[in-house]
């Protein structure tokens, strides 16, 4: 259904690219020392549905299993409990401070209203 709504749209190959395979968050973390971050109270205090929701997504193809030592950064996840009793996970991309993916992410500014953006 997405795919004919992008049909016109510029942005179509990437976009069906980085829905398919996922999209580069950052140009490089070469040089990033290993950064690893615990997991915000939320998603302790319901651990095991945070489990099961994970394992479900690695089920569905939305998360893969990698090789820890190829990760260099390893952001918290936080989780709200949704009204059905199940949760949605949050991953914290902003987290620690100043050591986050997004610290090492180029930030660009926009306006949403005049759809502008630099």
């Amino acid at each position: 259904m997405w795919k004919k709504e992008l049909e016109k749209d510029e942005d179509r190959n990437f976009i069906i690219n980085g829905i398919t395979y996922g999209f580069e968050l950052v140009d490089t973390l070469d040089g990033v020392e290993r950064i690893t971050s615990k997991n915000h109270h939320s998603a302790l205090k319901h651990k095991d549905k945070v489990e099961q929701r994970i394992l479900e997504e690695i089920e569905e193809g939305n998360y893969v299993i990698v090789n820890p030592e190829d990760v260099k950064i390893v952001s918290p996840i936080a989780a709200i409990e949704k009204a059905d009793g199940d949760v949605r996970l949050l991953h914290d991309l902003s987290f620690p401070e100043n050591k986050s993916l997004n610290s090492y992410a180029q930030k660009e500014s926009c306006c949403y209203v005049c759809g502008r953006y630099s």
